[in-house]
């Protein structure tokens, strides 16, 4: 098989056609062929339909607008800035690449399984439109044609709230630092968490978050017990029965937990913010912030983040598609709102499934092409949820491969693995 070796930008339609045959990743393009495109995840994707007459400011400006710019801007965390018709030109054969293979923008649920929302996944027709424009070498068009700047994107919490920050400057140490910090919100009653909003300090290096509620004692004790502010933390925050209560991605606005829902919070918890830096492209001392909104009352329908876990498994050395799974039946009818599954960096696929009593079985989540590095709780669309009856089976599955040579099982250490998930259910 011939080998496409990437050249310098100019020669852009080598490059497509390389990409139109085999595989970008990396800045390497490999498989030149006649074959649909094969990717490194072995999925095949649709070849890309070409539309002639494609230009930047008629048909791409608002697919950046509202799929690439909360993380291609100046000072974000993408590698580049997709903010202008020069950013977008010099980077429009990435820009093709990226997203025929779906690695950008990233959206790792399936949309063969459930609704999401704020889902950033392109259509195909998002797809062949990049793909199209940049064949023709990404022609600029008339400014006249440009959509208005998007409106009313996202969401911001409305009302009082609780703001608090890591406690002082930290500046990640290596490549992937996923580092924890302990908060106290100081809640002197029992109280619902319904919505939060994570402000990044240096959002060049700021990856995702996960914030746990847990022992505020036991959390002040590994902070003591690590040097410098926070300690580090990659699996999880490492205290007992740690409780999941937010999420964030980079491009995510604030979220507002569904109406009349929440998450308790015991009088005088502590809550963990769980960063992930990468210092690809920014290496700064960080002091991000997170703003916790509480119902002024309690909620009607107090919610639970619930775990279901497979924690005996053995991956053997060398094993390809190796899965385990395990399983809980429902005690009663619940409501599940959204899901948050959890592997490691050997995790290759998550999926859960509902089996009814005497019904057919239901996707709840798939994701056939895991990434540790991005991870969130993910809410369905359904504006009422996902009913589930009682005595439904839910099973959750996770598959890895396992290129060393050890067998890998349940840990903290980043040479473990997990296989856990978060439910946000309510009676």
């Amino acid at each position: 098989m011939k080998r496409c070796v990437p050249k310098p930008c100019d020669d852009a339609q080598r490059w497509l056609d390389c990409l139109k045959a085999g595989v970008f990743a990396a800045g390497l393009l490999v498989g030149c062929g006649k074959s649909p495109p094969q990717y490194l995840d072995g999925v095949v994707y649709p070849e890309p339909t070409y539309k002639p007459g494609m230009t930047y400011y008629k048909d791409v400006l608002a697919i950046t607008q509202t799929a690439c710019q909360s993380c291609h801007v100046q000072g974000g965390v993408g590698p580049f800035p997709l903010s202008s018709y020069a950013d977008a030109q010099k980077n429009h054969v990435q820009m093709a690449a990226a997203s025929q293979a779906r690695r950008m923008p990233p959206w790792m649920p399936s949309d063969d399984c459930q609704s999401f929302k704020d889902a950033r996944a392109l259509s195909q027709e998002q797809i062949d439109t990049l793909y199209s424009w940049s064949k023709d070498n990404a022609p600029e068009g008339n400014p006249a044609d440009a959509p208005p700047p998007p409106m009313g994107m996202g969401q911001t919490l409305v009302g009082p709230y609780t703001e608090l920050d890591i406690g002082g400057e930290y500046t990640p140490v290596t490549t992937d630092d996923y580092r924890c910090f302990v908060l106290d919100p100081k809640r002197t009653v029992d109280s619902d968490l319904t919505g939060h909003e994570f402000i990044a300090g240096v959002r060049a290096e700021v990856h995702h978050v996960l914030v746990y509620s847990g022992s505020l004692a036991e959390l002040q004790a590994k902070d003591q017990a690590g040097a410098g502010l926070g300690y580090t933390c990659y699996g999880g925050p490492g205290i007992a029965s740690p409780q999941l209560v937010a999420a964030w991605v980079p491009g995510s606005s604030a979220t507002l937990y569904p109406s009349g829902t929440g998450i308790p919070i015991k009088a005088g918890a502590g809550l963990v913010m769980q960063i992930h830096y990468n210092t690809l492209n920014a290496k700064q001392p960080d002091r991000s912030k997170i703003r916790l909104q509480f119902a002024a009352m309690r909620v009607p329908r107090p919610a639970l983040l619930t775990s279901l876990a497979e924690n005996t498994f053995r991956i053997p050395a060398g094993a390809v598609d190796y899965s385990a799974s395990n399983s809980l039946t429902t005690p009663s009818n619940v409501t599940l709102w959204g899901v948050a599954p959890h592997l490691h960096q050997l995790g290759k696929r998550a999926k859960i499934e509902a089996l009814p009593p005497g019904g057919n079985s239901q996707c709840l989540i798939d994701i056939p092409r895991w990434d540790f590095h991005w991870q969130q709780l993910y809410m369905y669309d359904a504006p009422t949820g996902i009913s589930v009856a009682k005595g439904t089976k839910i099973t959750f599955t996770c598959t890895w491969d396992n290129p060393t040579s050890n067998t890998i099982r349940w840990g903290e250490a980043t040479t473990d693995e997990m296989c856990i998930n978060y439910f946000y259910v309510t009676q």
